[in-house]
């Protein structure tokens, strides 16, 4: 899945998220001692459906994307979460090798962690690619 993830970062640049996160974007985990605020991505599953001979004509895959912020409220998360939903909810990313890509947001949870002071907004999206 490196093309997605490459559509993904392509599809991040030059948004006010990612001016917003200072560029802090990263796949899997952030590392130690990072600045907030910062967004972690990474695929939860993948599933290929294979229609005709024996190669995936549909892979279904599921997205999640983590914003962490320590500011005392959550105002900052809740700013963040509203620029992340206007770059990628709906849409169009690039994706080499496949023909046409949907991303669509199916859930998210605000969450303040009281022992650290961390305020963490969990979204999840689906991606469809058609090859």
């Amino acid at each position: 899945m490196k093309a997605l993830l490459q559509g993904i970062i392509n599809e991040l640049t030059g948004t006010t998220l990612n001016t917003n996160i200072g560029g802090r974007f990263y796949l899997n985990e952030a590392p130690q001692n990072v600045a907030y605020p910062y967004v972690v991505y990474q695929i939860i599953s993948e599933f290929p459906d294979e229609y005709f001979a024996d190669t995936a004509d549909l892979e279904e895959i599921s997205i999640t994307m983590d914003i962490f912020s320590e500011k005392a409220s959550g105002v900052e998360c809740n700013n963040l979460y509203e620029n992340l939903k206007t770059a990628f909810d709906n849409c169009e990313l690039t994706v080499s090798g496949y023909t046409h890509v949907s991303m669509t947001r199916v859930g998210a949870a605000l969450i303040r962690d009281p022992s650290n002071n961390l305020w963490q907004y969990s979204v999840d999206y689906e991606v469809l690619l058609v090859g």
